[in-house]
C-alpha cells in the first residue's frame, strides 16, 4: 500500500502537466491597406497561418479586409494586426472587433 501512494502522487501530477487551457477561439475583422494584389494577398495569408494560435485567415483583397479566426490564449488580435503591419500593410482591428 506503501508503495501505491507515490505512484498515485506520480500519476496525479503527469496528469496535471499535461492538461491545457481551453482554446479562446475568437474571429476578429482587420481593415488592411496597402494591397494591390492577389500576390498580397497570398503572403499576409501565409505569413498569418506561420502564427502559433491562429486558425483561419481569410482575406478579400476587394474589400481590403481580413476575418481572422484565432485562439486568444496563444495570440491576440493586436499581435496579429502586427504580423500585417510588419509585412508592410497598414492593419487595424475593424470597428466592434476589439
Amino acid at each position: 500500500m506503501k508503495l501505491l501512494l507515490p505512484l498515485f502522487s506520480l500519476f496525479a501530477l503527469i496528469l496535471s502537466s499535461c492538461s491545457q487551457a481551453p482554446a479562446d477561439i475568437q474571429t476578429v475583422t482587420v481593415d488592411v491597406k496597402g494591397m494591390t494584389c492577389e500576390n498580397c494577398v497570398n503572403g499576409i495569408t501565409t505569413a498569418m497561418n506561420d502564427l502559433p494560435g491562429m486558425q483561419t485567415c481569410s482575406i478579400s483583397l476587394e474589400d481590403e479586409r481580413a476575418t481572422i479566426t484565432l485562439d486568444a490564449n496563444t495570440l491576440t488580435p493586436d499581435q496579429a494586426v502586427s504580423r500585417i503591419n510588419q509585412l508592410g500593410f497598414t492593419a487595424t482591428l475593424a470597428a466592434g472587433s476589439e
